[in-house]
């Protein structure tokens, strides 16, 4: 790879310094890391797309319950 970019240069051998590891190695973890926080917000506009479709689905009754009164009782335990 050749970056060409000096800002992204000095930032990948700062970060290579200070963790005592190769440049490479620095852009292949910050890669790595990014790759897994893409997944993860791609994984959650997921969940939220399918929470927006079920309640698109739900009548203004079931929308309106309390649910926690099902699940808790007065101190906020588990029923």
């Amino acid at each position: 790879m050749n970056i060409k970019s000096d800002e992204a240069y000095e930032l990948a051998s700062r970060i290579a310094k200070a963790e005592g590891i190769t440049l490479t190695q620095a852009v292949v973890e910050a890669l790595r890391r990014r790759e897994r926080e893409i997944s993860q917000e791609a994984r959650f506009a997921k969940a939220m797309e399918i929470c927006r479709e079920a309640r698109a689905l739900m009548s203004p009754e079931m929308l309106a319950l309390d649910i926690d009164a099902y699940l808790y009782d007065e101190d906020g335990l588990p029923k």
